[in-house]
């Protein structure tokens, strides 16, 4: 599992080890974050590693299986 990802709608990198996930001014992160997938908006969340470089090891492993 990654260690952050980023919220592309606050623009800022989530800390997930981190009790308050790096936003101690953010109480309700957790919870947003955590909501299902079905009642929330999908887009928000991204790999940093996609963020910083647009390409994500994990993504190109999962495309490499199914090929």
């Amino acid at each position: 599992m990654a260690n952050g990802v980023w919220h592309a709608g606050y623009q800022i990198e989530i800390e997930l080890a981190r009790a308050d996930l790096g936003h101690e001014d953010l109480s309700g992160l957790l919870d947003e974050i955590t909501t299902p997938i079905e009642r929330r908006d999908r887009e928000p969340l991204q790999c940093l590693q996609h963020h910083d470089t647009g390409i994500c090891r994990a993504e190109e492993r999962r495309t490499a299986h199914r090929g």
